[in-house]
């Protein structure tokens, strides 16, 4: 929990291409073509900091506002769609909910302004846009710098102490 940013991959398989041997594994498969200018036009729309509840599967506890500071889609030169996405902190399915709305963008099903109005709308979005595990993998997690790190630790020691001396 004291991670600073996480990054995840996304890839995805579309149009109905053939997968090679050693990325479907890794990679989701979608049969339509994905068009990545608009998933980008509707995935920049969410960077910044917002309550993502309507991205975010319902659970207990925990804050729906996150820090989105990379929501980007580009190709490989396998030509698999790729995506990376990167916040403060994420909720469960967030990932692979941001993901399915933008590949409803990327087909064409919804205008990239879609994704902003859903974000805004504050509604859940149905469960048939979560893209599958397969084709998600955390790729990178920041930790803040040692000095601060040991400061908050000190620190959340400190309220640990207290809070037995009060009980």
């Amino acid at each position: 929990f004291t991670a600073i940013s996480r990054t995840y991959q996304y890839k995805i398989i579309d149009a109905g291409k053939v997968t090679a041997p050693l990325d479907r594994h890794d990679s989701s498969e979608w049969f339509r073509p994905l068009d990545i200018e608009l998933m980008n036009s509707g995935s920049k729309l969410l960077l910044g900091e917002h309550d993502f509840f309507a991205f975010c599967k319902f659970r207990e506890g925990g804050s729906t506002v996150k820090n989105l500071v990379k929501f980007n889609w580009h190709r490989d030169e396998k030509d698999v769609v790729i995506c990376e996405i990167s916040a403060n902190s994420f909720r469960y399915n967030m990932v692979r909910n941001l993901v399915g709305a933008a590949v409803c963008v990327g087909e064409g099903r919804f205008k990239p302004e879609w994704m902003l109005d859903t974000l805004n709308n504050k509604e859940r979005i149905p469960d048939s846009y979560v893209f599958p595990a397969k084709g998600l993998t955390l790729i990178s997690v920041q930790y803040p710098p040692i000095d601060q790190y040991l400061s908050n630790y000190e620190n959340y020691l400190a309220t640990q102490e207290n809070s037995e001396d009060e009980g």
